[in-house]
């Protein structure tokens, strides 16, 4: 079968594959015919692993026109109607065909992410988009309705085709349990190209070349760090009160509580209640050994009295000396002598003391002036 000008049966088992199948067939319609041959792809699925198995044999294609479309989801794994869908059918599937193209798209933007970072992988991706930029290269997306069939044309409507159950990814040419076949009937292979025809017509422009081109977008390297934090401490930074594990939608940590070595807090004064079940939480991952370091990040530290201030220390002061080399006996007692103080008469200048040994500070000026590329605006 591989390498076969007109396959008859294109199956990914033993040596033979899908993609062998259709590399022959294409490349021999496109060396054998005079001018070349055109080339019409039908499916719902697309991926970098499919183009580069077929790469060589469609650059020898005169024109390809590519028809991508959402395939529907099984009733199986459909969410039940009840109040996630309208009452009327007509609307409920439309519903269903808006959520399938949304799913279409994100399937896409998962399969580029997840592409890698070899130097194949980039070849590769930049070799598509090249291809998809050509002039010759077409591609559209069927959003009227959805998209079933899977279809290979060769040539022109007197040719061939071979249709089936392959997608246009490497699983759907190289590995999947599938089955395609090949005809080459004129009758036959007529209507299947007046099929293609009429949903080519319908289908909108879809530019998936842009969709690959930003993989190769530059980012900022602290941008490219952050994500990838995000990515792995993401949904423990959601957590807040789903720290406590007493809490109904507590999550686990991806490592043992020692392994933490800092926990950054942002808009830390929503922690200056001490008896709140986020201010447990968060003692609760300050645990341990050894001892965490703690970053708290506000704009607000004071919202309504001096307490608050004292409180947010309290998280990572344990001991109420800690000042004393500075004249401070007892944090407490510093704190209560200036609360006990006149509004009036109270200055920064009382507690410079303290905050001048723990705290970074940053007016929205400051940042704005010396930090202009940042998106912060200021923090305590």
């Amino acid at each position: 079968m591989t390498g076969a000008e007109k396959p008859e049966l294109a199956v990914n088992r033993g040596q033979d594959t899908v993609a062998g199948a259709l590399n022959g067939f294409i490349s021999h319609a496109a060396t054998g015919f005079v001018g070349g041959a055109c080339l019409d792809i039908a499916t719902a699925y697309f991926n970098v692993g499919g183009y580069s198995l077929l790469a060589d044999s469609l650059d020898h294609a005169t024109s390809v026109r590519l028809l991508l479309g959402a395939a529907p989801t099984p009733p199986e794994n459909r969410r039940r109607a009840l109040r996630l869908e309208p009452a009327s059918p007509q609307r409920a599937a439309r519903t269903r065909l808006r959520q399938a193209l949304e799913g279409h798209e994100h399937n896409l933007l998962v399969e580029r992410d997840h592409l890698g970072f070899t130097f194949e992988v980039d070849a590769s991706t930049r070799r598509l988009v090249k291809w998809l930029r050509s002039e010759n290269v077409q591609v559209r997306r069927l959003e009227g309705r959805f998209l079933h069939g899977k279809a290979f044309l060769v040539g022109d409507r007197f040719h061939g085709v071979v249709a089936g159950s392959s997608n246009f990814t490497y699983a759907g040419l190289a590995t999947n349990l599938v089955l395609n076949l090949g005809n080459y009937s004129p009758h036959v292979v007529g209507q299947v190209q007046e099929w293609f025809e009429e949903l080519w017509s319908e289908a909108e422009e879809y530019d998936l070349a842009s969709l690959f081109e930003a993989r190769f977008e530059p980012h900022a390297p602290q941008l490219v760090y952050l994500r990838m934090l995000w990515e792995f401490y993401g949904e423990e930074l959601m957590a807040d009160s789903r720290l406590n594990p007493e809490h109904k939608a507590d999550i686990k940590l991806r490592a043992d509580i020692n392994e933490y070595a800092m926990v950054v807090i942002d808009e830390a004064h929503n922690l200056r209640n001490p008896g709140t079940q986020r201010a447990h939480a968060l003692r609760s991952l300050l645990a341990g050994t050894p001892p965490k370091k703690l970053v708290m990040l506000t704009a607000t530290p004071v919202n309504n009295s001096l307490w608050d201030l004292y409180h947010l220390l309290g998280y990572f002061l344990r001991n109420d000396a800690v000042f004393a080399d500075a004249g401070i006996r007892s944090l407490r007692d510093h704190f209560a002598n200036a609360m006990a103080l006149n509004p009036d008469d109270l200055t920064p200048e009382h507690l410079f003391d303290v905050l001048d040994a723990v705290a970074v500070r940053r007016t929205r000026a400051f940042v704005k002036r010396f930090y202009s590329t940042s998106t912060g605006t200021g923090a305590f």
